[in-house]
């Protein structure tokens, strides 16, 4: 697909989202997403051949954006827990080891 076909494509999951939301699974048709989206019938069979298969996609996208943002929050919360240690070790052996560590990332 070319992007503009990406970016069609992304705009009616994104729009079809609302109408999900109103409406729940069961009660979308097509003819609601073709309204939400003010797109033609055919364009919008051209990307997706049910509002299943749209669902599907769109679930699909936004657990993979909910994942990435569980990731990068744990992620910073390991960082912000080892910056914690780190400010929170008076300067001994360890605090030593862990520069050490960090500047030459070998292991101990």
């Amino acid at each position: 697909m070319n992007k503009k076909s990406n970016g069609s494509r992304q705009q009616i999951l994104e729009k079809s989202k609302n109408v999900f939301i109103r409406k729940g699974f069961s009660n979308v048709s097509m003819k609601d997403i073709v309204e939400e989206c003010n797109i033609s019938r055919g364009g919008l069979y051209h990307h997706f051949p049910s509002v299943a298969e749209l669902f599907a996609e769109m679930i699909e996208k936004e657990d993979k954006i909910n994942n990435a943002q569980n990731d990068s929050d744990n992620l910073n919360a390991f960082f912000d827990n080892l910056k914690t240690k780190l400010i929170n070790i008076d300067m001994n052996l360890l605090r030593a080891a862990i520069e050490y560590e960090l500047a030459y990332d070998s292991a101990l």
